[in-house]
């Protein structure tokens, strides 16, 4: 797992697939792990080439679910309250903080 790991670290984050301690497919996404500025369709060729790496390494199917809810569940913007760098933010209301707590 340090191959992969190490490949995460160097490129700020994203989805690395290792076999035999080498990385088979990668695909970076540096802002938070999460998130890339990279095109599209960049970042739809890095996740087509990772699938079939994802299914070859896992024993368990399918594989990209669980990559697709770590990552899905991530970002701000997406319904309900999630932690970011500003606190706790609700991506429907755009509120933080303290306005989110219930009464």
């Amino acid at each position: 797992m340090a191959a992969p790991a190490n490949a995460l670290i160097v490129c700020g984050g994203g989805m690395a697939v290792p076999r035999q301690g080498k990385v088979t497919a990668f695909l970076p996404l540096p802002a938070c792990g999460l998130l890339s500025a990279a095109p599209a369709t960049v970042i739809a060729r890095g996740l087509t080439a990772l699938r079939p790496e994802a299914e070859i390494a896992a024993d368990w199917l399918p594989p990209l679910r669980s990559f697709k809810s770590l990552v899905g569940a991530g970002p701000a913007c997406n319904p309900g309250t999630h932690v970011t760098d500003l606190g706790i933010a609700c991506g429907l209301t755009d509120e933080f903080g303290r306005r989110l707590q219930r009464s």
